[in-house]
């Protein structure tokens, strides 16, 4: 049980950066003190949509009023898909 007199549990002490997550570094201190982070490579970057394909599809979903899977999800990859004039629809979901 809880004792109200009591001063609870010690706080746990904050770690030192960088901190390990998954064995990768998230920040990697600087000289200075500051942490500089590391950035994702270029492959794995998600790329603005762009295309004459897209945008005609965006046009036509705007124009009949319907929201797609991959904007309700804020999908990365929904310029690839309307790319090739792919869009996903839930219905009645």
């Amino acid at each position: 049980m809880f004792d109200a007199g009591s001063a609870g549990p010690a706080p746990h002490p904050r770690p030192d950066l960088p901190i390990s997550i998954g064995g990768g570094q998230v920040g990697v201190p600087a000289a200075d003190g500051s942490v500089a982070l590391r950035r994702h490579p270029d492959w794995i970057r998600a790329r603005m949509p762009s295309g004459d394909n897209f945008h005609e599809l965006k046009g036509l979903l705007r124009g009949l009023g319907l929201n797609t899977v991959c904007e309700e999800a804020r999908c990365p990859n929904i310029g690839e898909c309307w790319d090739q004039r792919t869009a996903t629809i839930m219905i009645l979901g």
